[in-house]
């Protein structure tokens, strides 16, 4: 059975260390969601030229920030690790704090 694997990128420059996770997880046989924050798009697309839209074609599972109803939301969801890379202040103090206003924080 696949691992299950949480991938975030943030608005936190150094975008291009959350692609390279995601590919070299791909290419293990991990299956890999994904989550990207509406910053994390832009610095995304800012340093190395990718769209969102060519990312998340690379992972499983992809999910809107915004939807706290889906899956990662709940405690219950089956997921064997989280990766947030890279990692804003903000979602940092969000996570470590319990501000969940995204679904990346939740």
């Amino acid at each position: 059975m696949k691992k299950r694997i949480l991938v975030c990128l943030t608005g936190a420059s150094g975008a291009i260390y959350g692609v390279r996770l995601l590919r070299a997880l791909k290419s293990n046989n991990y299956e890999v969601h994904l989550i990207v924050s509406k910053w994390g798009e832009e610095t995304l697309r800012y340093e190395t030229g990718i769209d969102v839209e060519v990312l998340t074609k690379e992972a499983d599972f992809f999910y809107d920030e915004h939807d706290l109803a889906a899956g990662p939301a709940s405690g219950t969801f089956p997921i064997d690790s989280m990766v947030v890379i890279p990692c804003s202040m903000k979602t940092l103090a969000g996570i470590a704090h319990g501000y969940a206003d995204n679904l990346i924080a939740r």
